[in-house]
């Protein structure tokens, strides 16, 4: 990492690090990146932006393009072979004030339209606290009847994963006191909807 603001909640990276050591530094300073790719934190974020892979903490923080603010990136002119590349930065503020959002350009292009050499990214304070559940019902109606009162609770799940037409894997996170009631209307949703939790 080469800069942390803790006030704007953003920070500036190499793509050669690897997600995983970006994770571990941001949260001994407090924050966290939001991003975990379903492929595993092994990866670089150089990786992660050329594929655009999926982050499965999506519902909360939204996909690497929401979470990347702004790219530099080092393209080539367009004449032809051997021609001197130029190193161009997105803007780091509101897309609504620049137009359309050019850094998804270079998101998930696999470097086809430049090379990537250093992202600002959103980060968000890190709360340690984590709670799994494992839901099941006897039918899918059931099930339906739960996500739609889910849905429209204002709960932000860390991720929901559909294990079968029966079943849900739903993770929340947060401070204490939100864990707690986000718990509380899980459980109360799952009584009435007719559900079993398998371990919280």
């Amino acid at each position: 990492m080469k800069n942390l603001d803790p006030i704007s909640l953003l920070v500036t990276c190499s793509p050669q690090l690897r997600l995983g050591r970006i994770e571990k530094q941001l949260n001994q300073k407090g924050f966290t990146l939001g991003y975990k790719p379903a492929s595993g934190k092994n990866l670089t974020l150089q990786r992660a932006l050329d594929r655009r892979i999926p982050n499965l903490y999506a519902l909360r923080y939204g996909e690497i393009d929401d979470i990347c603010v702004s790219l530099k990136v080092q393209v080539k002119k367009a004449n032809g072979a051997g021609s001197p590349s130029t190193i161009i930065t997105t803007k780091n503020v509101p897309r609504a004030a620049t137009g359309p959002d050019f850094k998804k350009i270079f998101i998930g292009s696999k470097g086809c339209y430049g090379k990537i050499l250093e992202g600002v990214f959103r980060i968000a304070p890190f709360r340690p606290r984590r709670k799994r559940f494992r839901m099941t019902w006897k039918n899918a109606a059931q099930k339906g009847v739960f996500l739609k009162r889910f849905w429209s609770s204002g709960i932000r799940p860390l991720s929901v994963q559909v294990r079968s037409p029966r079943s849900l894997l739903i993770e929340i996170g947060g401070e204490d006191v939100i864990v707690r009631e986000e718990r509380k209307c899980l459980k109360k949703y799952l009584k009435e909807t007719g559900g079993t939790v398998a371990r919280s």
